[in-house]
């Protein structure tokens, strides 16, 4: 089982220690260094000053650097130069000084600071090979300080001072209330007057001091610090500085000194740290290597417009947090390990951490001081009780009882069950209570010492976390299981009762976190809020009256009050203070512990008024202490400051370096550069890791309409594909006091492209024009050609139409002429028909005229003589009708009538063709055949064939040639 609980915790260690956070101490203050890694350049650093803004500048031996709380510059001087001595003036320009050089820095149209130089503007006779040491400023000049000359600079000229002695040197000057003081080796201490330095009062008796720095006190009283010791002068004597700073620095070799907010003064030195002094003059702290300060070496000390100390050393940049309320002990005071418990006892304050049991005095400034350990204990400490009058210790294997220096080990225990915290029995004098991982067990003090009784059997359960009420009930809060009210039993042998609680209340068991007493009643710490435990009504009920305090439905996971009345609460992200103005009435510390909130050890939280001026935390990294003295004070406004402006996607082209001018306008930046990166930092040194920020884009187009984004701890944002418009960017951030930033914004024009600009849309207008001009013309040639077209389509139509017509005309006619055709073919064949008929009648006729002709004249010779003229009548009548030729003539004429005289010119042609060679002619023109020719002229068709062969021969035609075809076409 003790295996097994071993393993539980260590798992528990393992975890909270994976969340821990690395906080540097020096001498009790937080710092933060920063070295070559952070800012790029030389190590060796010499001066610091600080903008309106709050940018800080330091002077390095590479050149300057620049310092907005996240990102680093570096700017380079002529020649490699060291940024030897600044100055921020009024008129807000940073002055530099080097060696052989001054100047200024000076922003460009794009924001981004670069050196200017002023050496040549000093005359030739006066320029100098020396360092500048210091700058001041002086109404409206600015004044340069060499061994050689003071340069005064005024109106873009300069004057020089020279030495008043031959071969005197210069050796310091500083301003301080409104006077310009000088110190001139071999003359004393000077004032400056417009262009005279006129020698101050008793000032002679510094004539053969080094001086390194010259701080104003009360009543007109000057501090001297020279090399190794600290001297009044009022200007009329000169003294040595009370207290024993004196003694201390006399080993040391001062390099700069400063006076501090609380009349402190803060002197730094070559190769010891720096060493704090109050106004008596008495050494109150020493900050070194040997407790945590970087680098011993300090060449300059700045107090920033927040009240934060910057050192500038031989290694690096250190920033102290002088002007909190915390301070921290750890590693540097001799103490290892996490802080899980303290007491204040028997003159000494005891500490106990995950490894081991720490003691020092309980008299002066606990941060300055060494710690040592217990001995005869080690390992993890749970917690440290004092129980009439005496001091015990739950160690994780045993339980000690302390005496002094000396931890003893508490005989009879029963060590294998763990031990968490010990308590008395409120009723039960002299006895005590141990809460272990299995449960409770019993010890009794005798003679002032504390025996092992018995355990507690009844109850197996995990008890670190109990409280007694005045009934003796012993409620105890077990991380997963519930609430317990565990009742003892009247000899203290065995646990009485045991019942869980929480389900009265109905929450899921794990659900209470913390008891405690609060006002003189058990409170109970749930996930929503505080409870009291009505006995009448047997339930849990909310405490009203403590909500008011604290607030209501609030997750506390430990709440606890003490002596002073203060009540202290604890959650996994904040501890609250509630301090105790009057009865009844408390006053919260709002915000004030997230500086330290996730550095405390997570669910073993504790804290301890040691006095009514300060308490004791544990922390990851060792204590933490609060000064409880007074309320905190308001904080000041903070900016937030944008800080430079790239279009990334472009070459990665800076647009804004970080500095506004008084020439700064509206950037306007090409659409080819229309996806930016957004750089922006806030000025606020403390705890920068720890700051959240929050940022908005508005266009034109809604720039009523401002959508922040969620809180983010990126100081950078890019935005891509930006349409062309004006914009605004704003940007805020919060401290880790959640106290929120003035709004920065930067505005911007996206132009739009070349094809969208104003002159392209210009020529759009002009080639639209163009175009509808070229579109109207074009339109205009087009109707005329498809008038014309038209005009020719419909007079083509009209022709079509007319020659349809003439067509159908034609085809009439044609039609009529085929049907007149017809009619005259029909008529043509009625008529060669009728021809033909009457030739054959005529041809008949005459056959049968001709045969009764014959046969009459037979019968007239053969007959009587009477019947002779009866004969001779008839065979004339005869004769008249055989007369062929006036048949043939009549036949002729209307065969020709019908042929186009086809007879006729068939006759002239061919003039021995006979009337019956005609006839066979007019025969085959009529297209008849063979046998009707035949039948017509009463031959037979042989002799018709004959007749054609013949009529061939007389026609002329070859043999080839076709007789019907000839007459046809002839």
């Amino acid at each position: 089982m003790k295996i097994l609980v071993q393993v539980l915790l260590f798992l528990v260690f393992l975890t909270t220690c994976s969340y821990a956070q690395t906080r540097n101490t020096a001498g009790g203050y937080t710092i933060r260094h920063y070295g070559v890694k952070s800012y790029g350049m030389h190590p060796r650093n010499f001066n610091i000053t600080q903008d309106k803004r709050e940018v800080l500048y330091f002077g390095n031996a590479y050149g300057l650097l620049e310092y907005d709380g996240k990102n680093w510059r570096g700017i380079n001087l002529p020649n490699g130069n060291s940024g030897l001595s600044l100055l921020y003036s009024t008129n807000e320009t940073l002055y530099v000084g080097a060696f052989n050089e001054l100047g200024y820095l000076k922003a460009d149209g794009s924001g981004r600071l670069s050196y200017q130089t002023l050496y040549p503007k000093i005359p030739e006779t006066k320029r100098f090979n020396r360092d500048v040491v210091n700058i001041v400023e002086e109404k409206d000049r600015v004044i340069f300080y060499t061994e050689l000359g003071l340069h005064l600079f005024k109106n873009d000229t300069f004057q020089t001072i020279t030495p008043l002695s031959k071969g005197g040197l210069f050796t310091y000057l500083q301003k301080i209330n409104g006077t310009i003081y000088v110190h001139e080796k071999d003359r004393g201490l000077l004032t400056l007057r417009d262009t005279a330095l006129v020698l101050t009062p008793a000032g002679e008796l510094l004539h053969a001091h080094a001086i390194k720095e010259i701080l104003p006190l009360a009543n007109d009283e000057l501090l001297i610090v020279e090399k190794n010791k600290l001297l009044l002068f009022n200007q009329k004597t000169l003294r040595t500085f009370p207290g024993n700073a004196n003694e201390v620095l006399q080993q040391q070799e001062i390099t700069h000194a400063i006076k501090l907010p609380n009349d402190h003064l803060l002197i730094t030195t070559y190769n010891s740290g720096f060493y704090l002094v109050n106004p008596a003059g008495n050494i109150v702290k020493h900050v070194c290597k040997e407790n945590g300060l970087p680098d011993n070496t300090i060449n300059y000390a700045y107090i920033d417009q927040r009240g934060g100390l910057w050192l500038a050393l031989d290694n690096g940049v250190a920033f102290l947090e002088i002007n909190t309320p915390f301070s921290f002990i750890g590693t540097h005071s001799g103490i290892e390990g996490m802080g899980y418990a303290a007491v204040k006892f028997d003159n000494k304050l005891y500490v106990g951490t995950s490894q081991g049991l720490y003691y020092t005095s309980a008299e002066g400034a606990y941060a300055e001081k060494k710690f040592y350990p217990v001995k005869g204990i080690s390992g993890q400490i749970w917690n440290l009780s004092i129980i009439n009058n005496t001091l015990l210790c739950c160690q994780h294997d045993h339980t000690y009882q302390i005496q002094q220096d000396q931890a003893q080990l508490i005989p009879g225990t029963k060590d294998d069950e763990g031990h968490w915290k010990m308590a008395a029995l409120k009723n039960k004098p002299g006895y005590a209570i141990k809460g272990t991982y299995l449960g409770f067990q019993l010890y009794k003090q005798e003679q002032n010492k504390w025996r092992f009784i018995n355990k507690l059997e009844g109850f197996e359960e995990s008890c670190r976390i109990f409280e007694e009420d005045d009934k003796g009930n012993i409620w105890v809060c077990h991380g997963n299981k519930g609430l317990y009210k565990i009742r003892l039993s009247e000899d203290l042998k065995t646990i009485a009762s045991a019942e869980n609680m929480s389900v009265l209340k109905g929450y899921k068991p794990d659900y209470f976190n913390f008891v405690s007493n609060i006002n003189k009643r058990l409170v109970f710490a749930a996930d929503d809020g505080v409870f009291l435990f009505d006995e009448t009504q047997q339930k849990f009920i909310k405490d009203s009256a403590l909500e008011k305090i604290i607030g209501a439905d609030r997750f506390i996971s430990r709440i606890v009050q003490y002596e002073d009345g203060n009540i202290w609460t604890f959650n996994w992200a904040d501890v609250n203070l509630y301090r105790r103005t009057a009865e009844g009435q408390y006053q919260a510390e709002e915000n004030v512990f997230r500086k330290i909130a996730g550095e405390l050890v997570g669910s073993y939280e504790f804290v301890l008024p040691l006095s009514p001026d300060l308490a004791i935390m544990g922390s990851q990294e060792g204590f933490t202490f609060f000064n409880l003295k007074g309320t905190i004070e308001k904080r000041k406004p903070y900016h937030v400051l944008i800080r430079k402006v790239e279009a990334n996607f472009k070459n990665d082209s800076l647009l804004y370096g970080g500095t506004a001018t008084e020439n700064s306008r509206t950037l306007r930046i090409p659409y080819d550069f229309n996806a930016l990166r957004i750089s922006y930092s806030a000025l606020s040194y403390e705890n920068p890791e720890k700051i959240t920020y929050q940022y908005a884009l508005a266009s034109s187009k809604d720039k009523n309409k401002l959508v922040w984004s969620g809180w983010t701890s990126n100081t950078q944002v890019d935005f891509s594909n930006l349409l062309e418009g004006t914009y605004v960017f704003h940007v805020r951030s919060k401290n880790i006091y959640e106290q929120v930033s003035e709004e920065c914004t930067y505005s911007f024009i996206i132009l739009p492209p070349w094809y969208r600009s104003w002159w392209a849309y210009a020529v759009y207008i002009i080639a639209l024009v163009l175009a509808g001009l070229a579109l109207y013309r074009t339109v205009k040639i087009r109707f005329q050609k498809q008038k014309e077209k038209l005009e020719l389509q419909k007079q083509k139509e009209l022709l079509l139409l007319e020659q349809k017509h003439i067509t159908e005309n034609l085809q009439t006619e044609k039609e009529l002429i085929a049907l007149r055709n017809e009619k005259l073919e029909a008529d043509m064949v009625l008529k060669n028909n009728e021809l033909a008929s009457l030739a054959t009648t005529v041809t008949q006729k005459t056959e049968f005229l001709a045969q009764l002709k014959d046969k009459l004249e037979i019968i007239h010779k053969e007959s009587d003589s009477t019947d002779q003229s009866v004969f001779k009548e008839v065979i004339k009548t005869i004769d008249q009708d055989l007369d062929f030729d006036d048949n043939w003539s009549k036949f002729q004429i209307h065969f020709d009538e019908l042929h186009h005289n086809f007879l006729h010119r068939l006759r002239e042609k061919y003039p021995k063709l006979n009337p019956s060679w005609l006839l066979l002619c007019a025969y085959i023109r009529m297209n008849k055949s063979n046998k009707e020719i035949a039948a017509l002229m009463n031959i037979s068709v042989s002799g018709v064939e004959k007749r054609k062969y013949r009529l061939r021969e007389k026609l002329g035609m070859e043999g080839e040639d076709r007789l019907a075809d000839f007459i046809s076409t002839f």
